[in-house]
């Protein structure tokens, strides 16, 4: 867990940093997998960082030549929820050789005897997926949103994307609360 994960993802430890002067530094320390999964490895979203919030205007203004988002805070000294678990599903595929979607079929849904979790939900399950719905601001009323297929992906997500149906969710948080085991 307090590992430095350079080796097998290098290229996170080092995004320089943009501090909260707008100033662009070089990262001191390492990243963790106690870091990611804790939040605090330095990573926002638009809408946890108002500097992300206006990135396109603020990269401007700062020059920023990376084909990225900066990180804003060194590695362990603060928390900020971001894309965090996205990392740890890349260092999951970096340490396994599998995808991700792999890696959890062979290591949770199979032994699990889940077979409704998936990132790109095979053709004979797509009937039983279920769109979203949001609640009218001004009435208080549901409004279903229209349900579109996903598009295949090869790019998967560790902090999101699976679709799955309740009963494989309850499987695996049972399995959770039991410290791993169903």
């Amino acid at each position: 867990m307090d590992e430095p994960i350079d080796e097998h993802l290098p290229e996170i430890s080092k995004r320089l940093i943009l501090n909260e002067k707008n100033e662009i530094i070089e990262p001191k320390n390492s990243i963790t997998l106690r870091h990611l999964l804790t939040h605090t490895a330095g990573f926002g979203y638009g809408f946890t960082s108002p500097q992300l919030q206006k990135w396109n205007q603020l990269k401007a203004e700062i020059n920023w030549i990376e084909n990225y988002r900066p990180r804003l805070f060194e590695s362990g000294t603060s928390c900020m929820y971001g894309t965090n678990i996205d990392w740890v599903g890349r260092l999951v595929e970096k340490i396994s050789g599998m995808n991700l979607e792999e890696y959890f079929r062979q290591h949770i849904s199979e032994p699990l005897g889940i077979d409704s979790t998936w990132f790109n939900v095979p053709d004979e399950l797509e009937h039983l997926v279920v769109g979203s719905s949001r609640r009218n601001i001004e009435n208080g009323t549901i409004i279903k949103n229209e349900y579109k297929k996903r598009n295949p992906t090869e790019d998967f997500n560790g902090g999101g994307g699976l679709s799955s149906s309740p009963e494989d969710y309850g499987r695996f948080l049972a399995c959770m609360l039991n410290k791993g085991t169903l």
